[in-house]
C-alpha cells in the first residue's frame, strides 16, 4: 500500500512536472468614454524574440464602448494606446489578464486593474497628472487649429494670426513637457528599484531634455534585477544609442567598427588613429547623386593620400553582389570598401549599422576624422567649401 501511494505521488509530481510554463499571454479589456462607436484603436508594445527586440502593433474595433486585445509578452513591458489622431495613454502591461477604463477627452486619467506594476505607475501619475492634463488639452487644441489652418486659403486674412496661435500653443506643450521631464528624472532618483525606472529613462531620452551623460549615471543606480529585464535591456541599448550619436558629433570621438572589405581584408577604424586623417564615404550602389559625387573622392585621394588622408567607402547596400559588382565597375578598389550593416540578422542589442551609428539622414555623406579619432567634419557633399577645409588641413 506504501508502495503504491508512494508511485501515486511521484506520478503526480511527475505531471506537475510537465506543465507548460507560465503563460506569455494578455489580454488586455477595456471601456472608452466618449469615442463614436466602430472606432479604430492601436496598441504598440515591445516584446523580445529570439533576443531581438520586436514591435508589435494591434488594432482593435470600439463596440459598444468596449475592446479587447491580446498577444504575447515575456515579462512586464510599455505600450503606447492610440486614438485616431493622439497617442491616448502610455500603460504598463504584464502576461495576464487586465481591465482598463479610459476617457476619450481625459485619457491621462485611466484607471487599469489586473497588474502588480500598476501601484507605481499610480505612484507616479500623482506627480505627473496635472502635467498630462496640460499637455494633452494644448495638444487637442492645437490638432483641432491645424486642421483649421489647413482649411484656409494662402492669402486668408487670419492665417497668419492662426499660425502664431499654433506656436504658441506649441512653446506652452514644450514647457509642460519639460516640466514634466523633470518629474520623471526626480521620480526615478527616488525609486530606482521600481519596475517601471528604466522605461521613464528610455522616454527622457528619446524626449531630449537631458543628454545621455545625465542618465547614464541614473541607469547606473537601478538594480541589477531592473537592468536585466527587457525594458532595462531597452534602455541599456538607448543609452549605447545615444553615446554613439554624441561621439559621432562633430568633436566626438569616432565610433570604432571593425569591417571585412570588399578585398577580404579586416579593416579596423581605430588602425588608423595617430597615422592618418579618416574620410569615411558613405554611399550605395543605388545612389545615383553617391555615383556622381565618386570622381571628387578620387580627386582628393589622389590629392592627399600621401599626405596622410585615408578614405574608407561604406556601401548602404544590402544586396552583397550588387555592392561588389559597382564597386569593379567604379573602379573603388583603391581604398577600403566596407559595408554599413555587416550581419542582418544580429540581435537589437547588437546593432551594427554603421549608418545608423554615425546618425545621418541620406547619402551620399562625409565623416572626416582626424589623426586622435576625433570627427572634426560631417559633410553632405564635397564641394569647394569641404576641398578648401582639407587643403587647409594638408598644407
Amino acid at each position: 500500500m506504501i508502495a503504491r501511494l508512494t508511485t501515486l505521488i511521484c506520478l503526480t509530481i511527475s505531471l506537475v512536472s510537465c506543465q507548460k510554463s507560465p503563460s506569455e499571454l494578455f489580454v488586455l479589456e477595456g471601456q472608452v468614454e466618449n469615442l463614436k462607436d466602430s472606432t479604430t484603436i492601436e496598441l504598440a508594445y515591445y516584446s523580445m524574440i529570439n533576443n531581438k527586440r520586436q514591435r508589435t502593433i494591434d488594432s482593435a474595433i470600439v463596440i459598444n464602448g468596449k475592446f479587447r486585445f491580446e498577444g504575447k509578452i515575456q515579462e512586464l513591458t510599455a505600450a503606447q494606446l492610440y486614438f485616431p489622431d493622439i497617442a491616448a495613454a502610455r500603460i504598463y502591461m504584464e502576461p495576464t489578464k487586465m481591465e482598463l477604463w479610459i476617457d476619450r477627452n481625459a485619457p491621462y486619467a485611466y484607471k487599469l486593474s489586473g497588474t502588480k506594476v500598476e501601484v507605481e505607475n499610480r505612484d507616479l501619475r500623482k506627480y505627473t497628472g496635472p502635467l498630462d492634463k496640460n499637455i494633452f488639452q494644448n495638444l487637442t487644441s492645437t490638432l483641432n487649429e491645424i486642421k483649421q489652418y489647413n482649411l484656409l486659403k494662402e492669402n486668408a486674412p487670419d492665417r497668419d494670426s492662426l499660425k502664431n496661435v499654433i506656436n504658441n500653443h506649441f512653446a506652452e506643450i514644450n514647457i509642460y513637457r519639460g516640466a514634466k521631464d523633470s518629474v520623471l528624472y526626480n521620480f526615478i532618483s527616488q525609486h530606482p528599484s521600481y519596475q517601471i525606472a528604466p522605461d521613464l529613462l528610455y522616454l527622457l531620452l528619446e524626449e531630449g531634455t537631458f543628454d545621455v551623460d545625465t542618465i547614464k549615471p541614473l541607469y547606473s543606480i537601478l538594480p541589477k534585477q531592473i537592468k536585466n529585464s527587457i525594458m532595462g535591456k531597452f534602455t541599456a541599448y538607448k543609452i549605447k544609442e545615444e553615446e554613439n550619436k554624441k561621439n559621432s558629433s562633430v568633436g566626438g570621438i569616432a565610433p570604432d567598427f571593425t569591417r571585412e572589405s570588399s578585398s577580404g581584408k579586416s579593416i579596423r577604424l581605430s588602425d588608423f588613429r595617430n597615422k592618418n586623417y579618416v574620410l569615411l564615404d558613405f554611399w550605395a550602389s543605388w545612389c545615383i547623386p553617391c555615383l556622381k559625387e565618386i570622381p571628387n573622392v578620387k580627386k582628393l585621394y589622389g590629392k592627399y593620400q600621401s599626405k596622410g588622408l585615408e578614405v574608407i567607402g561604406v556601401s548602404l547596400d544590402d544586396d552583397k553582389s550588387s555592392w561588389l559588382e559597382a564597386v569593379n565597375k567604379q573602379n573603388l578598389n583603391e581604398w577600403p570598401q566596407i559595408l554599413s550593416k555587416e550581419q542582418e540578422d544580429k540581435s537589437v542589442f547588437e546593432k551594427d549599422d554603421l549608418s545608423e551609428i554615425y546618425n545621418f539622414d541620406g547619402i551620399p555623406f562625409y565623416v572626416l576624422i582626424d589623426k586622435n579619432g576625433k570627427v572634426i567634419e560631417r559633410w553632405e557633399h564635397l564641394g569647394e567649401e569641404q576641398q578648401l577645409k582639407l587643403s587647409n588641413i594638408f598644407k
